[in-house]
């Protein structure tokens, strides 16, 4: 039989676990690094942010995209289809998403190469990689854009323009150098080329298969980020 005191005993223990459950809930989400970014845009952020994205709806949509691994300079130009610089690429595949452990109402430009990634958020760029994650305003963000004549040896995308052909060997006259017998013929192509650097250190570049892809960049930034009120 229960008395007065049994149920209030009951009452006190179901407020404490209770309690118990919600610092337990809190205590989690501390350890797990969850972070929860709710974004509200005025009408003037919003038309920034919605500039900031355009161009990376754009990428999302060329049929190639490479990070530039490195560059280096062709010494020995005959043997390079007659190129002045090499480049080492590796194929990246734009996309919107939300950084891992955030909550976001938002799904933000994203870039990933290798265990860098960059978030474009509305207000900053979030870098991630092995390091940690760091924060770049966008008032210190430089962003380059340029055409890149490229000698295609692999398959050629079909959203890019050719403008010329080479050859695999070259002679001075810039014809095909007769003493290789598998010398092959070689697509020059107009792609687009646009980077990202900051005085903290950032410092990337891409290539993509649509020069005024690469265009669109510089015209989105150069009117400024959206300033979100959080």
């Amino acid at each position: 039989m229960w008395t007065v005191g049994t149920a209030w005993w009951l009452v006190a223990l179901a407020f404490a676990a209770t309690f118990f459950f919600a610092i337990y809930a809190r205590h989690s989400d501390v350890l797990n690094g969850t972070v929860i970014l709710n974004y509200s845009l005025e009408f003037e952020a919003a038309q920034n942010f919605a500039r900031l994205q355009a161009p990376f709806r754009q990428l999302a949509t060329c049929e190639r995209v490479w990070h530039i691994d490195a560059a280096g300079h062709n010494a020995d130009m005959k043997r390079n289809a007659g190129a002045t610089t090499s480049l080492k690429r590796t194929e990246v595949h734009p996309r919107f998403s939300r950084p891992a452990k955030v909550q976001c109402n938002l799904e933000v430009p994203t870039l990933q190469v290798g265990n860098t990634t960059l978030y474009f958020f509305p207000d900053r760029l979030l870098v991630y990689d092995s390091t940690g994650v760091g924060a770049v305003a966008y008032t210190n963000l430089k962003v380059e854009m340029q055409e890149s004549r490229f000698v295609e040896d692999g398959s050629v995308p079909h959203d890019s323009h050719q403008i010329a052909t080479t050859w695999q060997y070259v002679n001075k006259k810039g014809g095909p150098d007769r003493r290789f017998s598998n010398n092959r013929q070689l697509p020059v192509m107009r792609y687009g080329v646009f980077g990202f650097s900051s005085t903290s250190g950032l410092s990337i570049l891409f290539l993509c298969s649509r020069s005024d892809v690469a265009g669109s960049f510089n015209v989105a930034f150069s009117r400024g980020s959206a300033a979100a009120s959080i």
